[in-house]
């Protein structure tokens, strides 16, 4: 519902900029679909795909190594959780994050984002 939540303030948003690019996890496949409704053809799903030790690597917060140690629970698609991660079936762009640098995945979204605007 948080995520439907903040569709509707990126659809509001909208009407004053270009493009907006929402950040979240979004871990259920259904609450993608509706939100992909609510936008439109606007909408561009983007999937950073990443292996669990890249992300425990890159962990600046240190929620993994604390789901590790029982110390939180049910983080989205950690293993054992309760909410798991519904990966995208036909996401508009895939960046892999242990396999493309930054510069790469950066350079990637923004040819798509500009090509995708024209």
């Amino acid at each position: 519902k948080n995520n439907l939540g903040l569709a509707q303030l990126a659809i509001d948003y909208s009407k004053n900029y270009d493009f907006i690019l929402v950040s979240i996890i979004s871990p259920f496949r259904e609450i993608r679909e509706k939100v992909k409704e609510l936008i439109g053809t606007n909408f561009i799903e983007i999937y950073v795909k990443s292996s669990l030790e890249e992300l425990i690597k890159r962990d600046t917060k240190g929620l993994y190594k604390q789901s590790l140690n029982k110390e939180i629970y049910n983080l989205i698609g950690f293993p054992g959780s309760e909410i798991p991660y519904e990966e995208p079936k036909n996401p508009d762009i895939t960046l892999y994050a242990d396999k493309e640098s930054l510069e790469d995945s950066t350079s990637k979204l923004y040819n798509y984002i500009t090509k995708t605007l024209t």
